[in-house]
């Protein structure tokens, strides 16, 4: 029951969203995608303390207390870049509030709910705000380069989100960009 709660909550603060950024327009649709966008966005604001750890020896007159060379942390900088990794430590001036980071966990587990991997990956990328040929590389890298591969994406993986919503948690789409809780 909290968690049906907690994913309420976070919707009626999408639909303030959406109708901040799509006036009279806004759809179900574009709460969803704004959500996950914000929520994306967050996640990335966080402080890495991975990365302070790594790079402690740096700051303490060039010795490095875990026994790194410089071209050590360097692989591992790599690394973490090919692993989809920000780079650099991601240090904000505005960290994240307590209920923002809350909000933002409970937004990102919707995506277990896209039963598509590459469908998920590419809204992810698409919601960080990256490159659409990247989107289109892992959505459906046999199709030609399109604008309508982010538009593709973004509906699909809220739509099937809205959809999971219903069957899952009993949280349908209402006339009026509402959503309401039903029995299950």
């Amino acid at each position: 029951m909290a968690e049906r709660e907690r994913t309420m909550k976070c919707l009626r603060a999408g639909v303030e969203m959406a109708r901040g950024a799509f006036g009279e327009r806004a759809r179900h649709l574009h709460v969803v995608w704004k959500l996950l966008e914000h929520a994306v966005d967050v996640i990335d604001r966080l402080p890495d303390q991975e990365k302070g750890w790594l790079i402690a020896g740096n700051r303490s007159g060039g010795w490095n207390h875990i026994g790194m060379t410089a071209g050590e942390a360097n692989i591992i900088e790599k690394i973490r870049l090919m692993s989809a990794m920000k780079p650099g430590d991601g240090s904000s001036r505005v960290a994240p509030q307590r209920d923002d980071i809350d909000n933002a966990m409970e937004v990102l587990s919707w995506l277990r709910l896209i039963d598509d991997d590459r469908l998920r990956r590419a809204a992810v990328v698409l919601a960080r705000k990256g490159d659409t040929e990247a989107v289109r590389r892992i959505y459906c890298p046999n199709r030609k380069p399109s604008r309508h591969v982010a538009f593709d994406v973004r509906t699909r993986a809220a739509g099937r989100i809205i959809t999971a919503l219903r069957h899952t948690m009993g949280i349908a789409p209402a006339p009026g960009l509402q959503f309401v809780e039903n029995a299950k």
